[in-house]
């Protein structure tokens, strides 16, 4: 019995020690898990954002809508239906993307002016909405606008602050605009 005295002493100091740790491993939080998929339009480009910048020294950080456009203040503007902010604009965005899943957004006659070294302002001349469902039923209808500006900063990568559709005493707001339809 006096070889199982140290022993006993051992164990019950190193046993309030021991049972956080088996407690943490058998929980299975140091389990690898599959990754989870981002909300919003993950990483992909629906809308052909990339387009914008093809050819340049440009390159957005990320195409993500939340990430792909900067700040929190005014974002969009349509001579057509006004001032939106970036909620707006995203939610917009959004819409379009669950309810065209195949949609074609073509950005055509961009140029480029750099205004300083972290600004620049991109025009396009024209940009082709090619809508399709992705139901085989479906008929694809295409519609267009234009002229375009977007404002881009730099700020660990390249983001847009403010788009402007240019196109005034149109019919109604852009296709883009969050009012669309309205």
């Amino acid at each position: 019995m006096v070889m199982y005295q140290p022993l006993k002493a051992t164990l019950s100091r190193l046993l309030p020690a021991l049972l956080p740790v088996a407690l943490l491993c058998s929980c299975g939080i140091f389990t690898p898990r599959q990754s989870q998929t981002p909300e919003g339009n993950s990483t992909s480009d629906p809308l052909n954002f990339s387009e914008l910048v093809t050819g340049t020294s440009y390159q957005f950080a990320s195409l993500q809508f939340e990430n792909l456009f900067a700040g929190n203040d005014s974002q969009y503007f349509d001579y057509n239906s006004g001032l939106f902010t970036k909620t707006a604009l995203i939610q917009r965005l959004n819409q379009i993307v669950t309810a065209y899943n195949h949609i074609q957004v073509h950005w055509t006659g961009i140029t480029s002016i750099s205004n300083s070294p972290d600004s620049v302002t991109l025009t396009v001349a024209k940009y082709t909405i090619v809508l399709n469902t992705g139901n085989s039923s479906s008929s694809t209808a295409s519609d267009s606008g234009g002229p375009v500006n977007f404002y881009l900063v730099q700020n660990s990568g390249w983001h847009i602050i403010f788009w402007q559709e240019n196109t005034p005493k149109a019919a109604s707001a852009s296709f883009f605009s969050p009012i669309f339809g309205q």
